[in-house]
């Protein structure tokens, strides 16, 4: 029987644990996103860990970009992973189209920025928070479509 995580509600648990394995510190990225969207967005390509070819830095930003949105949806997510992107319809509004707002938004900090110097105002949202935000907007794109589609 599949359990649900106790800690972000995921619901269909392929092994029995109080926690999904996306709960816990030190978590691999695709070992979480094979559990948590390959049934979602037929992500089942996604391999176990294996060797990686590639930059490294990649790597440990996709793993810094994971731990970002576990922490972030902690503050946003009141206890749906999505509540805050779904929160928009009862305004009238697309969830994919409002997460492309958001999109475009940070692509015009990043302009802005650019022209800058790449220092602005605020001094804990540089050129490189402002990419990441934009990455897990485009990850939650993806899953947001997904999710609606199934429906």
């Amino acid at each position: 029987m599949k359990k649900s995580c106790s800690t972000c509600n995921y619901i269909n648990l392929p092994f029995e644990s109080r926690h999904c394995e996306g709960c816990y510190n030190g978590f691999t990225f695709t070992n979480w996103a094979k559990r948590h969207y390959s049934e979602a967005s037929g992500l089942n390509n996604i391999q176990p860990e294996a060797p990686r070819s590639g930059h490294p830095m990649f790597y440990e930003l996709l793993d810094r970009l994971a731990e970002i949105h576990s922490k972030k949806n902690q503050d946003y997510g009141n206890g749906n992973p999505l509540g805050n992107f779904m929160g928009v319809l009862p305004l009238g509004v697309d969830p994919f189209m409002g997460v492309l707002v958001r999109l475009s938004d940070k692509w015009s900090r990043i302009c802005t920025l650019a022209q800058k110097g790449g220092q602005g105002q605020v001094k804990d949202e540089s050129i490189t928070d402002t990419l990441m935000d934009m990455a897990a907007y485009a990850l939650l794109a993806i899953v947001i479509r997904a999710e609606t589609q199934k429906k």
